[in-house]
């Protein structure tokens, strides 16, 4: 695991944050292209991943969106996307909707269905810009199905997850036994899931911030909200999952101001 830092969670969203029913579209501003038949480009602030926002083709694709007001982050996330591995992502923020010289522009390193950008920005920004350059994809165009941006609650190295973990995968197919005993399914989907235990957690306070951080996580999103895991920032590739409580966590405590507790995360979409 992490030498540094522990594993990471977002769930307080302030960039991307799920739409005005009343106006969707009020803080997505622009794409490039939008291909007929797919969703528009504010279903990328909605917590499901299917509901994917598609290009006509794969030419370079730019996206333009704002926040509520000026916000300060230090996580930004990609998910449900299908870019190639040779595929150029820029993300770039500023207080004003001008990008001719950005303060912020950093390239995202690409890992396969979901990407993140771990880096506090420094400043409050309010527009947001992601570029993408995936000339080669061989899906013939660019689909995305969430974007995701807020401040992280990262535990401290030394309690982080202490013991073995598991990432496993859930089976999604569709399957219709037939009259003649076959089982037709459709295209198969899995949802990854993570078994994690963490051991003495200090609840004694002034020493109790991942105590207090990991039980604010659970207040917030209970088993029906989805949030973004980053099991190991050091190792990003390993697991970025946007999924659910499996059932509310149960902290077992001991004697000296400690408790532990077990996470199970299922994937959603």
């Amino acid at each position: 695991m992490a030498t540094q830092k522990g594993i990471t969670f977002l769930h307080k969203i302030t960039v991307g944050t799920i739409p005005d029913p009343n106006n969707p579209a009020q803080n997505f501003l622009s794409a490039t292209s939008t291909a007929a038949g797919d969703f528009a480009g504010e279903f990328m602030f909605t917590d499901t991943l299917r509901q994917v926002w598609r290009s006509t083709d794969t030419t370079q694709q730019e996206i333009v969106i704002q926040s509520d007001f000026p916000v300060r982050i230090d996580t930004f996330a990609i998910l449900g996307h299908n870019f190639s591995s040779n595929a150029v992502v820029t993300f770039e923020a500023n207080s004003v909707n001008d990008f001719s010289s950005p303060p912020i522009s950093v390239n995202m390193t690409v890992t396969e269905r979901n990407m993140v950008l771990l880096q506090d920005l420094g400043f409050e920004f309010e527009f947001y810009k992601i570029t993408i350059l995936d000339p080669t994809n061989e899906c013939g165009f660019i689909e995305i199905g969430r974007l995701a941006g807020g401040l992280n609650f990262q535990f401290s190295n030394n309690e982080d997850i202490t013991d073995n973990f598991s990432i496993g995968s859930v089976d999604f197919s569709q399957q219709i036994q037939t009259e003649g005993f076959n089982r037709p399914s459709n295209s198969k989907v899995l949802a990854d899931t993570l078994n994690a235990t963490f051991a003495k957690i200090s609840t004694k306070s002034g020493q109790d911030d991942n105590f207090q951080g990991l039980r604010t996580l659970i207040d917030n999103v209970k088993t029906t909200r989805p949030f973004l895991t980053i099991l190991d920032p050091n190792n990003v590739s390993l697991l970025i999952m946007w999924g659910q409580f499996m059932e509310i966590p149960t902290f077992n405590f001991t004697i000296n101001n400690f408790v532990t507790a077990n996470i199970r995360i299922q994937e959603v979409f």
